[in-house]
């Protein structure tokens, strides 16, 4: 028996399908997560599913977060996690249970396909040194190109299967990748340090709606991704490719995003993970506390590349570009003899209304508008000098704390000596 897990938030308008093509596969058991969410999910699993597990967090924990909640209940040996958005097509379990038993394979996945029928995902691999991930086979046509199985860098884990005995060996999701992306590139990359396989299973298909969490475009996703890629580079990454290869690559990519989203959803990835670095894991770049400050400052460096770019979405400068003239417009009558007079009069008094009370009005507005926006673009710059005083007293913090540290070793040696 094999057990799936779905971690689900939201998604009371996608699980019957989800549930209904997992349970059409033979020999699956099924364990649904529900990350707290707020639209009857859990009620409908409980209500139309009686043969499903269901497990109720009461809360947000993320991907991984609610994966390793469903794979620390699960008693099978091999483990399947499935996207609440994902429909697995027949033959889906089989074709990934038989690679799996191969010798030395420890994670596959399958191929994923859009609802229109073009290929979503075809195993996966990590551009360096950007980290950014490329899909194989994205958006072409499903005309076998991709139908030969292979080892690959990553597989996705929207639909992704697993061995138990690999997760007693490198531990579970890293749950620091919240609340979404690169948790299962992280999984991959660790399975195979460890020695394993990852294998795309092309005999296994699955629909993916993708991505219904979050606006796909939108601020949060990118922010969520960008953090996410950050995570990855600084566990990943050694002291040496942080500053030689990712830094460089990295200023070079910030200069040429135009989309306002990326843009403001990559500022505050970088604010999180300055924030999150005293917390972060003591691996590749941060594998020394000493290395903590050099790492926060070319994070703040490349984040205030995002505030300092000249691009004509700087307020001020929208604002300045605005032509806020007010000029009166003539007021005709069609009524004979008397019409003119009326007309003339009307415009005189539009004259003086325009010139005299509407003009200065929105002359003084256009003054205070101008000063707000050269305010919002001072505060700006005052949150990058606020994030460095913040960083640098966290660095005082961490080397405080390392040197106490240090001296509990020494009296503690000193005391097994004596």
């Amino acid at each position: 028996m094999a057990a799936v897990i779905i971690p689900v938030w939201n998604g009371a308008g996608y699980l019957p399908a989800c549930l209904d093509a997992l349970l059409r596969q033979e020999g699956l058991a099924v364990i649904v997560v529900d990350n707290g969410s707020a639209d009857g999910s859990a009620e409908l699993v409980r209500r139309r599913y009686p043969q499903v597990q269901l497990v109720e967090n009461g809360r947000n924990l993320g991907f991984a977060g609610g994966c390793n909640v469903g794979l620390r209940l699960a008693k099978a040996e091999t483990l399947f996690l499935v996207n609440q958005d994902v429909v697995v097509q027949p033959g889906w379990l089989a074709a990934l249970q038989s690679a799996l038993a191969q010798p030395g394979v420890g994670v596959v996945g399958c191929k994923l396909l859009y609802p229109d029928g073009t290929i979503q995902h075809a195993g996966g691999a990590l551009r360096y040194p950007l980290a950014h991930p490329d899909h194989f086979g994205y958006r072409q046509p499903d005309r076998g190109e991709w139908d030969e199985p292979r080892d690959v860098e990553y597989v996705s884990g929207a639909a992704m299967g697993l061995r138990r005995a690999l997760l007693d060996e490198i531990g579970f999701l890293d749950e620091g990748f919240y609340p979404a992306f690169y948790e299962d590139t992280d999984f991959c990359r660790r399975a195979r340090a460890a020695g394993y396989r990852v294998v795309y299973v092309p005999q296994a298909v699955a629909l993916h709606h993708e991505t219904t969490t979050v606006e796909r475009e939108g601020v949060e996703y990118h922010r969520w991704m960008g953090r996410g890629r950050l995570r990855y580079v600084l566990k990943h990454y050694s002291p040496e490719q942080f500053p030689a290869d990712f830094v460089p690559a990295e200023r070079a990519w910030l200069a040429a995003l135009e989309s306002p989203a990326m843009r403001q959803g990559m500022w505050m990835a970088y604010l999180d993970t300055l924030l999150g670095l005293r917390e972060a894991l003591r691996a590749g770049c941060l594998a020394a506390v000493d290395e903590e400050d050099e790492v926060a400052e070319l994070l703040l460096e490349l984040r205030a590349q995002l505030i300092r770019a000249p691009a004509p979405s700087r307020p001020e400068e929208r604002i300045a570009g605005i032509d806020w003239r007010v000029e009166e417009r003539p007021f005709a009558s069609r009524v004979p003899l008397v019409g003119p007079l009326v007309a003339a009069f009307r415009s005189l008094w539009n004259g003086v209304s325009t010139r005299w009370y509407v003009r200065p009005l929105l002359e003084q507005q256009n003054a205070v508008n101008r000063q707000l926006a050269e305010a919002v673009a001072a505060l700006q710059e005052t949150m990058v000098e606020l994030d460095r005083e913040a960083v640098d007293a966290r660095r005082l913090n961490a080397r405080s704390i390392h040197r106490l540290r240090e001296e509990l070793e020494r009296l503690q040696a000193r005391e097994e000596m004596t």
